[in-house]
């Protein structure tokens, strides 16, 4: 992934362990992933404040300035410029048991496995709005987004668009 001047990569380590007894043989396989950053430390090139956080990473989402992972557990961790979503701390709570993240030029969007959104990044882009994110409820199946708007698909078929009419949305 890469915002507009950094870059983040997962990289995946493989080790195997095998054993022996008379009766029968194991082989033990372990992976373990972890996540390199690097280019403009204000857009996310430097993730060393939360690289204690990125092991066993499984998606990375980029908005124009910062990045969000999502770690096997379910929890997400964001880091890079506040402004555009690098900051997650006022949404934390609700980052957990995320299935999928998506993303917008400036927002991120996460769904959690209840069907709950929850969204954070740049306030003054349509897209961070707490009152239309509740609304939805726990109904969402799946998030589309072009550059500054948001669809929820809601699982009775429903959608609910939100962001900038001129990228779609609806506000």
């Amino acid at each position: 992934e890469a915002t507009k001047s950094a870059f983040a990569a997962i990289t995946v380590q493989a080790g195997v362990e095998a054993s022996k007894t008379e009766s029968e043989t194991a082989v033990k396989v372990t992976l373990k992933s972890r996540v390199v950053t690097w280019g403009d430390q204000q857009h996310g090139g430097d993730s060393s404040g939360v690289q204690h956080r990125l092991d066993d990473i499984v998606q990375l989402k980029a908005t124009k300035r910062a990045f969000a992972g999502l770690r096997s557990d379910g929890e997400v961790v964001a880091w890079g410029s506040e402004l555009y979503g690098g900051d997650a701390s006022s949404v934390q709570k609700d980052l957990v048991n995320v299935k999928e993240i998506f993303c917008s030029q400036s927002s991120f969007a996460a769904l959690r496995s209840d069907g709950g959104l929850t969204v954070w990044g740049h306030q003054d882009d349509l897209l961070y709005d707490d009152e239309l994110v509740e609304a939805l409820g726990s109904h969402v199946q799946y998030v589309a987004t072009s550059k500054l708007a948001m669809t929820a698909v809601k699982d009775d078929g429903t959608y609910v668009t939100w962001g900038s009419p001129d990228h779609g949305g609806s506000q």
